[in-house]
């Protein structure tokens, strides 16, 4: 497939803003910057658009589009509001919806490379390759009892971490690489808080062990500093660096 885009202003990562150009597609490649149309390409006018590169969207939970502006003065994240959908609610069906639904809208937005991370991160990878994104896709990892931080209360247990560290490896088999290559696997422990320091320190061991990135929540809120300085006297920045994931 070859298509041809006219009378558009462009923005380049080489050669800066030109004001009216026009770019030539073949197979979803760009071949051609200010070329003539030929007889086997779409021609598309571009009048009034702007062409540039895809965005990159660095943090996302693309599920979670259906929530968003619910809490954003609150000071503190969807898992930690009564009231507010979670997600530890969805089934997979569900999740699989709105992960596409997600990438949907930041496609739209203009974003071609994203980084998603979320519980059942199967359902991001397959909505990622299913619309063309680059994906880097990292499967939530956390030992706090997600069912009881809306109730203001942080009950960490082992078997939950074990399990959702398992899912998240299991992402890593299946998934790196996949898609054309488009698709790669990082390491994504929810946050400081709702990660005791043994599961943080296991990530710490992972990433070590295995090069893979690591992504995270980060001092995200009040009530994440409150939690972490009780819990270990430091602050989460000092935290993650004790346990070397800095």
């Amino acid at each position: 497939m070859a298509c041809h885009l006219k009378n558009m202003a462009l923005l380049c990562p080489i050669g800066g803003f030109v004001a009216q150009g026009s770019l030539t597609l073949r197979d979803g490649v760009i071949v051609a910057l200010g070329a003539e149309p030929k007889a086997d390409e779409t021609v598309i006018d571009g009048k009034g658009a702007l062409c540039l590169p895809g965005l990159v969207n660095t943090h996302n939970h693309s599920p979670l589009m259906s929530v968003r502006g619910m809490v954003e003065d609150l000071g503190f994240a969807p898992a930690y509001t009564p009231g507010v959908p979670q997600g530890h609610w969805l089934s997979t069906e569900e999740t699989q919806i709105l992960a596409r639904l997600g990438v949907m809208e930041m496609l739209c937005a203009g974003a071609t490379t994203i980084v998603d991370y979320y519980q059942m991160p199967d359902a991001l990878a397959r909505a990622a390759e299913a619309f063309g994104l680059r994906a880097m896709i990292g499967g939530r990892v956390m030992d706090a009892d997600t069912a009881a931080l809306a109730n203001g209360q942080f009950v960490h247990d082992p078997e939950l971490g074990e399990a959702t560290l398992g899912a998240a490896m299991d992402l890593i088999t299946t998934w790196d690489a996949k898609g054309n290559d488009r698709i790669s696997t990082i390491l994504a422990p929810h946050a400081p808080d709702t990660c005791s320091r043994q599961m943080l320190q296991t990530f710490a061991d992972l990433a070590a062990k295995t090069g893979k990135q690591v992504h995270t929540h980060l001092a995200q809120s009040k009530m994440e500093v409150a939690q972490v300085r009780s819990r270990e006297g430091l602050s989460p920045v000092e935290l993650l660096d004790d346990v070397g994931l800095l």
